[in-house]
């Protein structure tokens, strides 16, 4: 289930290697930084894969990876799950309403632009049509919040159905034009769906399956012409490309800062246009679950590893960056705010986006605390307080941090009855 197991080794390291593509400067959203200049748009990259109790009867397997049980607690009451790091509110589901209010407050306080949304179709198979209904109910949400967001296609969704005899090799373009169509028809022309020149952004996380000439035959099908974009080098059709950790280069399975160094140089020297990339280190839990062995562990420097990506891909003219990932725990890539690192990312984010002139950026740290405490609240207050956290939310997204804390206060001290 993890996305790195159809990735060929040998072609992982060719990634550092491959340098081709067109001239020309990608332009999905800018925010002023007010020097007169423009400040890269911010994007995380989002998994909407979880699955959990009490929403659902059971626990999904991006929590368990089959081998952890999240019913089972430790001496502090967290769950037992597949990850280094415990997310702050616990492990939850992606359809939870209230974790995707959480999540977007948050993303707008850290003075984050929008989503880029891990995507594997709308087929019943796996988990890919749980993942495809929690995608809608996060778009929802960021409709709610004026968050931009785009679409990071899995075209390995089509390689697995095939492999598992669900499609035959025969069918498998019509699966994909299914998808493409339907992002056609319900995403690329919604206005907050994130652009590139007047062009709808797709990034492909390979491609693992469909190659050159399926990609342009998919396209055509839809009758659709997107900003697209592959993983670390270019593709046609492709016209530009994205990064991502480069964990292939990890020797012992450990990855040192100059190994990412040395990646980075070489992709930002590539003469195409890009999608910048930041990550605060990373941390799988695939060995320990018996899954398959680590990628590696690079150390998040308590957040140097950030600080310096985040830099160097603001430096480097992307007119876009992608910070992987928000959520991401299975490979321990994640800014959400978790027990073993608490807000530090989301700190750094904001700092960074404050300089830049980031108008969503302008409240303090401690506002930064206030949606969990609308979580909290969310989860055990009554239908006559769910009106008044409306209201809460609200001035949040208004920039009135102060008001919103003192009315939470009152709350807070309010009996639940």
């Amino acid at each position: 289930m993890n996305r790195f197991n159809a990735l060929p080794l040998k072609l992982l390291i060719l990634m550092t290697a491959l340098i081709s593509g067109f001239l020309g400067t990608a332009a999905p959203g800018h925010a002023a930084d007010g020097k007169g200049s423009a400040s890269p748009g911010v994007f995380v990259h989002y998994m909407s894969w979880y699955e959990a109790k009490p929403t659902r009867p059971h626990w999904g397997w991006h929590w368990t990876m089959n081998h952890f049980n999240p019913d089972e607690r430790d001496q502090k009451q967290r769950r037992s799950i597949a990850s280094h790091y415990y997310p702050l509110i616990g492990p939850y589901d992606s359809s939870d309403p209230h974790v995707l209010e959480y999540h977007a407050l948050l993303m707008k306080l850290a003075g984050i632009d929008g989503v880029i949304i891990d995507w594997y179709g709308t087929t019943e198979f796996r988990d890919y049509a749980i993942i495809h209904q929690n995608t809608r109910r996060l778009i929802e949400t960021l409709n709610r919040f004026g968050l931009k967001y785009a679409i990071c296609y899995e075209d390995q969704a089509v390689k697995h159905m095939v492999e598992a005899g669900f499609i035959l090799p025969t069918e498998a373009m019509e699966r994909g034009k299914q998808h493409l169509q339907w992002l056609k028809d319900h995403r690329f022309k919604e206005p907050l769906y994130a652009k590139s020149e007047g062009k709808p952004l797709l990034l492909v996380f390979g491609p693992q399956y469909f190659q050159s000439d399926q990609w342009k035959e998919l396209f055509a099908s839809v009758q659709v012409t997107p900003a697209f974009f592959s993983l670390d080098h270019l593709r046609d059709p492709a016209v530009g490309i994205f990064g991502w950790p480069p964990m292939w280069m990890s020797k012992d399975k450990r990855l040192t800062f100059g190994q990412v160094e040395a990646y980075l140089k070489v992709f930002y020297a590539r003469p195409t246009k890009k999608i910048g990339i930041a990550f605060p280190g990373f941390h799988d839990i695939y060995e320990e679950a018996g899954d398959r062995p680590s990628y590696g562990y690079l150390d998040a420097e308590k957040g140097k590893v950030l600080r310096d990506t985040l830099r160097l891909a603001q430096d480097s003219n992307s007119a876009l960056i992608q910070i992987a990932t928000w959520n991401d725990f299975g490979e321990g890539t994640t800014i959400e705010p978790a027990h073993e690192y608490g807000y530090r990312y989301l700190e750094i984010i904001r700092e960074n986006r404050k300089k830049k002139g980031h108008k969503t950026a302008a409240g303090t740290e401690s506002h930064l605390r206030l949606p969990l405490r609308i979580y909290e609240l969310r989860k055990k207050a009554p239908a006559r307080q769910q009106k008044e956290l409306d209201a809460v939310v609200k001035w949040m997204t208004q920039g009135a941090y102060d008001k919103a804390k003192t009315r939470l206060d009152s709350l807070e001290r309010q009996p639940r009855k």
